[in-house]
């Protein structure tokens, strides 16, 4: 199965199981993560696995100030959130993961937003 490289990544980023000339993803050459770790011995950890494949991730001090920055740069989309339109956090997380070149946990962006937002 290939799929793919759509679109690429800002900083040029290619998984090592895609094929380089045609940036097509080709599963058969990924990494297996369902057995042990053979450094420690036990099932890979989330963290493990990122590190291993050379992931890049915003820190929580990064992703808070792209809250902040979010949220001050929005006053009108803070106000709706405020009146009830809730679903806007979708609009808030987008903005964060473009601020952090999708390096932000969306997660982490979700419950600092919403603390962000709630303490308005």
């Amino acid at each position: 199965m290939t799929l793919a490289l759509k679109p690429p990544r800002d900083d040029g980023w290619v998984p090592p199981w895609a094929c380089p000339w045609t940036g097509k993803w080709d599963f058969t050459l990924a990494p297996d993560f369902s057995g042990l770790d053979p450094e420690t011995g036990e099932p890979w950890s989330p963290k493990k696995v990122i590190q291993h494949l050379g992931i890049k991730q915003a820190s929580g001090d990064e992703t808070r100030l792209a809250c902040e920055k979010v949220v001050a740069q929005n006053p009108d989309k803070v106000a709706a959130y405020r009146k009830g339109k809730t679903n806007m956090i979708g609009f808030f997380i987008k903005l964060v993961m473009d601020e952090t070149k999708k390096q932000a946990s969306p997660q982490e962006a979700t419950r600092i937003l919403t603390e962000l937002l709630a303490n308005g």
